[in-house]
Formats: C-alpha cells, sequence, structure tokens
C-alpha cells in the first residue's frame, strides 16, 4: 500500500529536475543555426570594429561589412566558409596556433562566444550583403515616428470646408 503512495510521488517530483538538466546547453555549446546578425554581429561590433572597422583597418583588415572582411588583408582572407579550423578568424579569436590571440591587449571571447564564429564559419558563414541595425533587430516601429501634420487634400467646393478636417 505504501508503494502506490510513494512511486506516484517520487516519479513526479523526479520530471522537473530531469527536465531541468536536459534545458540546460552545454558552456560554449553553439545553437544549431547561427545567425549573423543576431549572433556574429553583436560579437563583431563588441570586439572586433574598433580595430578593423571603418575607421582604423589593422593589417588592412575590416570586419565591419561583408567585402572587405571576405578579401581580407596584409595576411589575406581570414573567412573560410565551411572550414572553421582553417579560418584564420577562428583560430586568432580561439588561441590556437602561434599567432598572437584576438581581441588585441584585451580579455578573450568566451567560450560560449568562440563556438558560435565556429558554428558560423563551418555553417558557411552567411554574411548578408547590407547589415543595418534595422535588420539586426532594432525595428523601427510606428510609435517612434514623430508626427507630421498631412496637408488638407483639394475640394471641389472650396466654399464648402469651414475648417481644415472638413476637407478630409
Amino acid at each position: 500500500m505504501r508503494f502506490r503512495i510513494w512511486l506516484p510521488l517520487v516519479l513526479l517530483l523526479s520530471v522537473p529536475i530531469h527536465a531541468q538538466k536536459q534545458a540546460t546547453p552545454e558552456a560554449g555549446a553553439a545553437p544549431a543555426q547561427v545567425s549573423f546578425q543576431r549572433d556574429i554581429q553583436p560579437i563583431f561590433e563588441k570586439y572586433c570594429v574598433g580595430c578593423h572597422g571603418p575607421d582604423l583597418q589593422s593589417n588592412g583588415l575590416r570586419l565591419d561589412s561583408k567585402q572587405p572582411a571576405l578579401a581580407g588583408g596584409t595576411s589575406g582572407s581570414p573567412i573560410k566558409p565551411g572550414d572553421a579550423a582553417a579560418s584564420a578568424l577562428f583560430r586568432r579569436v580561439a588561441g590556437i596556433g602561434d599567432l598572437a590571440r584576438m581581441p588585441f591587449r584585451s580579455k578573450p571571447l568566451d567560450a560560449a562566444q568562440i563556438a558560435l564564429i565556429r558554428a558560423w564559419i563551418d555553417q558557411g558563414a552567411e554574411w548578408p550583403d547590407t547589415v543595418t541595425k534595422e535588420s539586426a533587430g532594432a525595428v523601427k516601429h510606428w510609435a517612434f515616428i514623430p508626427p507630421q501634420r498631412p496637408a488638407p487634400p483639394k475640394v471641389a467646393h472650396k466654399t464648402w470646408p469651414r475648417n481644415p478636417i472638413d476637407s478630409f
């Protein structure tokens, strides 16, 4: 009789613990599909564009737009789409090899960010031709557009409207 009471209680309490263990991602694990705008662009803006952006291109490398990034700098193209292990960008941020770790003179990227960059390159390094703040997630909502007063439309009988709203 006691077995009937305790078994459902134990099973009921073990389900949330099991679900929580499955929901927790591993440290350094990248999501299944990496989006440049959602995942990679914020990393580039925070850690890379200061030295490899529109104002300053250390070693001729620019990482704020697609064409210059794929063209590369003095060391060649840093991104080999589909092969992160051969990509200088991944090797530099991961600290693999004898070249200087990037970002230079700054704290290194964490394991999750490195995993995102690796997954992005392995998935083909998809990078939209034009990336703007709006396409990266900052939606231009109607509530943030200042109101403008429209011009009243022309009416056939000019004496009929007594005020501008009557024209509508």
